[in-house]
């Protein structure tokens, strides 16, 4: 994988989260500087860990219990965090 920008500089990120296989977000994250930039500032005040989603400014999250899910998470719920040509990742809550 290799990051570029956009013609204005951006850096686009298609994003897309899911619980229990449910789509309730999905969009495109835009940064106005590369990731390792992001990654290095990051790691200067805490260890990175793999698993670590690193992003600002926040990603806008919904709230759980308009969307398809109706409801907070629960114990079980298979959380799935697409980055669509990085990868995903993929929790079980307990």
């Amino acid at each position: 994988y290799q990051e570029r920008p956009d013609p204005a500089g951006d850096y686009r990120w298609p994003y897309k989260i899911s619980v229990n296989e449910h789509t309730l977000a999905q969009g495109e994250y835009v940064t106005p500087g590369a990731m390792s930039t992001y990654i290095g500032v990051a790691s200067r005040t805490a260890a990175l860990l793999p698993g670590d989603v690193i992003a600002w400014p926040p990603l806008d999250l919904p709230d759980l219990s308009a969307t398809a899910l109706g409801r907070s998470l629960v114990v079980g719920d298979r959380i799935a965090f697409e980055v669509e040509g990085m990868g995903v990742l993929d929790l079980i809550v307990r």
